[in-house]
């Protein structure tokens, strides 16, 4: 799993550590920063078949843990959640 970081705390720290760097090397160092990818998660919420609670529950996408409502954001690991994924029927027998 990917590490979220701050990018300005990256910069200020990579600034200290190579302080005797020109400005025109700065500018680049924070470029590059800057075109490194989000770790951010992403995710949706779906509707699956809570075998003891014996209803459809949102379960997050990312990392199938249940919640009672929907959020904006997964508690469990923190996924953004933009969509939500349509019900799922109970299995046969239940």
């Amino acid at each position: 799993m990917s590490d979220l970081i701050d990018r300005q705390a990256a910069y200020e720290t990579l600034t200290d550590y190579y302080h005797h760097r020109t400005d025109i090397q700065h500018t680049a160092l924070r470029e590059a920063l800057n075109k490194v990818p989000s770790a951010e998660r992403k995710g949706h919420w779906m509707k699956k078949w809570h075998t003891v609670f014996k209803e459809e529950l949102p379960c997050c996408s990312e990392c199938n843990n249940f919640m009672a409502f929907r959020w904006d954001y997964c508690p469990n690991c923190g996924a953004r959640m933009d969509t939500f994924e349509g019900a799922m029927n109970p299995p046969e027998g239940e």
